[in-house]
């Protein structure tokens, strides 16, 4: 099944959703269009419904790399095939003053404080470049819609929810057809079926994971991990 675009949602909206005549014909695409893609990013960064791995090799005497504009909240940063734990700057500074300048294998990083919202720094300063060495996992919004036939990465079933948080919005505007009260129902409507995606996502994302860096727009997150056998009690080293 083709992925919905935003002219179907804008439809979904118009035609489904919004009874009043009055409000169908008083508003135009645009305020339909804009809450559409602001509830699109509220629902992914709620739910966490969108997961990348990308490449983010390290670059010689390089310490501070952007992160993608996808980019809403870290996963991990996998290093020659070891996990990198986040410190904050403060715990760096003292562990070592110098760690905005002293090279050697990447052993932490720094992310969202003193280096800025989108920007990540590594600790400690590559002192080499190299090729499909260092990982980065994040959770992302959905690529930006730009036209009418732009696509979602999300499925059609969610693409509705989006919906329902543009109506609500389209419901509380100024003008002819305004409900505040329908407004509110359908804002509850959408917060009630985000907070729904979010357990769902739990199992979900761990029955079906899919790699989006490699090519597939779907909902996902990084591979579980090994599972212990039926009829085995787990046990917590």
């Amino acid at each position: 099944m083709a992925a919905l675009t935003l002219a179907d949602a804008r439809t979904t909206v118009r035609t489904d959703i919004l009874q009043d005549p009055s409000l169908r014909v008083w508003l135009t695409n645009d305020p339909i269009d804009r809450y559409i893609k602001m509830g699109y990013g509220r629902f992914c960064e709620a739910t966490h419904l969108l997961w990348d791995r990308q490449v983010f090799d390290d670059v010689a005497q390089q310490a501070l790399y952007p992160l993608p504009a996808t980019f809403l909240e870290m996963d991990r940063l996998e290093w020659d095939g070891k996990r990198i734990d986040p410190l904050s700057a403060a715990d760096l500074m003292l562990w070592d003053p110098n760690f905005q300048t002293r090279e050697g294998e990447v052993m932490n990083y720094v992310i969202g404080q003193a280096e800025g919202p989108l920007s990540l720094r590594k600790i400690r300063v590559p002192a080499v470049t190299s090729v499909n060495k260092c990982f980065l996992e994040f959770f992302r919004c959905g690529d930006a819609l730009t036209g009418p036939s732009s696509a979602f990465m999300i499925p059609a079933r969610w693409v509705e929810v989006v919906c329902w948080f543009a109506a609500a919005r389209c419901y509380q505007m100024d003008g002819p057809g305004q409900s505040l009260a329908l407004g509110k129902a359908w804002m509850d409507r959408f917060t009630a079926a985000t907070n729904r995606a979010l357990v769902g996502m739990i199992g979900e994302s761990a029955a079906n994971p899919i790699i989006m860096g490699e090519g597939s727009y779907k909902a996902g997150r990084r591979p579980a991990g090994p599972v212990w056998p039926d009829g085995y009690p787990k046990v917590n080293y």
